[in-house]
């Protein structure tokens, strides 16, 4: 999340039962579940160029530009170009 520019909107929503947090940057969204888990979106797919797309709780990691999955080396030579 880019902290100079103004959060649009903030919601406190429910998915299966976890509270989540949605923030809405332009087209860009950031979404913290209660337990932990995050997910990046921009225009409602996966994605993030500073760091993976999803971290869960348990630790996992997954790099994700324009919905595509990436291993983190794939990923780190794709955002270097």
């Amino acid at each position: 999340m880019k902290f100079n520019q103004v959060i649009e909107k903030v919601d406190v929503e429910k998915f299966l039962g976890y509270e989540y947090l949605v923030f809405n940057i332009d087209d860009e969204q950031e979404i913290k579940f209660s337990y932990g888990t995050k997910y990046w979106l921009l225009n409602g797919k996966l994605h993030r160029t500073d760091g993976p797309a999803i971290e869960c709780s348990s630790g996992d990691k997954f790099w994700y530009l324009n919905g595509i999955q990436y291993s983190e080396k794939e990923f780190n030579e794709k955002v270097k170009k």
